[in-house]
This record gives C-alpha cells, sequence and structure tokens, in this order.
C-alpha cells in the first residue's frame, strides 16, 4: 500500500464524507434488497429446491456484481473508479435485460445501481500510472469474448422464460427472470472491463469469477431446477471465471498487481 504524501493537497475530503454512503448502499442492496438472503436460501430446506437457481442469480447480481464493489470502494478509495465502471455495467445490463424481457419496473433497479456509483466515482490521491499491457497480452480479452457468446444464450433463455410466463420468484416487487437475465450481461461486460486491466482491476476481476464459479457450481448440483446451467455447462461456466483470473494476472502489467489493490 502507498504511504500518503503529507505535503500533497487534500483531496480525499469526498471519500472521507462518501465512504459511509457507499458502505450504507452497499449493506442495502446485499440486505435490504435481500442479496444475501437469496444467495444463502440454497442453504434453507428443500422448499427453496425449485427456485434456488433463480435466488442464487439474484443473490449473486445484487451481493457480489453490486454491494462488493462498494464496500471495496469504501474500504479502499482508490478503487472507486474500477467500482463506478463495474456499477454503470451492472446497471446497464439490468435496464437491457429489463427491456428485453419487456418489464420496465426493472430500470428503477438499473437506475439504482448506476446511480449508487456516484457514492464511490470520488478523486482520491493515486499512485503513478501503471503501464498498460502489450498487444500480444490479447487472450484476457478473448477469454472474456468466448465466455461472452455463452453467456449471451443464458441470458436469451432467461429473456424467453419471461415472455413464456415460467414458474418465477418475486423479491421486493420484482420478478426474479429478468435478473438472472440481466447477470450474465453483466458477467460479459465487467470481463471486458477487467481484461483491459484498469487500475483496481482485481475488483471485477473477482467479482466475475466469483458470480460464475457459484453460478456453475449451484448448476452442477442442480440440473435439473429452473434457471440452471446444468452439469456440463455448470462446470464449463466455473473453467470460465477462474480462467479469466489466471489470463487477467498473468498478462497484468509490470506494477499491476500492486496498483490493484492499493
Amino acid at each position: 500500500m502507498t504511504t500518503p504524501d503529507a505535503t500533497a493537497p487534500d483531496t480525499a475530503a469526498g471519500p472521507r464524507v462518501l465512504r459511509p454512503l457507499a458502505v450504507v448502499l452497499g449493506i442495502f442492496w446485499s440486505v435490504l434488497f435481500f442479496g444475501i438472503i437469496d444467495l444463502t436460501s440454497y442453504f434453507d430446506g428443500p422448499e427453496w429446491v425449485p427456485m434456488s437457481l433463480l435466488a442464487t442469480g439474484w443473490g449473486l447480481m445484487f451481493t457480489v456484481m453490486v454491494a462488493a464493489p462498494l464496500l471495496a470502494a469504501g474500504i479502499w478509495p482508490s478503487l472507486g473508479d474500477v467500482a463506478a465502471l463495474q456499477l454503470v455495467l451492472g446497471g446497464l445490463a439490468i435496464a437491457v435485460a429489463a427491456a428485453l424481457s419487456g418489464t420496465p419496473a426493472h430500470l428503477i433497479v438499473a437506475a439504482g445501481v448506476a446511480g449508487s456509483a456516484a457514492a464511490v466515482a470520488v478523486p482520491v490521491r493515486r499512485p503513478p500510472p501503471v503501464p498498460r499491457p502489450h498487444l500480444r497480452d490479447w487472450w484476457p480479452g478473448a477469454w472474456a469474448a468466448v465466455g461472452s457468446w455463452a453467456w449471451a444464450g443464458y441470458a436469451g433463455m432467461a429473456v424467453a422464460a419471461t415472455w413464456r410466463g415460467l414458474a418465477d420468484d418475486v423479491t421486493v416487487g420484482f420478478q426474479h427472470w429478468p435478473v438472472q437475465a440481466a447477470l450474465p450481461l453483466a458477467l460479459s461486460l465487467v470481463a471486458g472491463l477487467a481484461a483491459i486491466h484498469p487500475a483496481g482491476w482485481a475488483l471485477p476481476t473477482t467479482c466475475v469469477a466469483v458470480c460464475a464459479a457459484w453460478l456453475g457450481a449451484v448448476s452442477v448440483i442442480r440440473p435439473e431446477v429452473l434457471g440452471s446451467l446444468g452439469a456440463v455447462w455448470g462446470v464449463a461456466a466455473a473453467v470460465w471465471g477462474v480462467g479469466l483470473v489466471v489470463a487477467t494476472w498473468i498478462t497484468a502489467p509490470r506494477g499491476g498487481r500492486q496498483a490493484s489493490v492499493e
């Protein structure tokens, strides 16, 4: 971690004000918006089995993809920029899923997620810029692109489920299928963000990997329930998530690994 320069201008006044807001918003999405509750409902008993994948998707979206960057930036303000980008991309994914699913009410959720970026997109003193990867280090982007193709198919399945009126779960008045469609779109977009190694790239990389591996693992265990990737694609999702971590880590520019957590 870098040591603040006592002679530098105090540009961190914003984070001292917005850190509590980032934490409050993180708690809102993960607790009051039932992110953690739905994520852990898998362990609550057999009555939750039929909707376990839909609950898992909701939980991953609002706990890992939304609350995690807010809480991380609240603790380490230097992650504010990349956290804000992740939140905007998450909001965009929900908006696109809402439009495709014909559920305009979800645009409220999309606006709330994207708007949460205002709590973390604040000026802070940063370390010197880290050189970008050489063009030869193309494979994190290629890996993300390959996954995006598969995730698009899963998103299409979830959109179709909404239009077909398949059994659904509802949390705080919002259907789960559109969020299930938004999750793979968010994974694709944020994986693309991680692949270009922005400052703090470890945050989006980790969030995407956790979601892919978790959703894949539950799908392997419950291949028969609604929203499952199935055993084969569940394994593929987990492998893709781990592969993204390996690809971004190995091709990170010199000094990037340290800067990613400062």
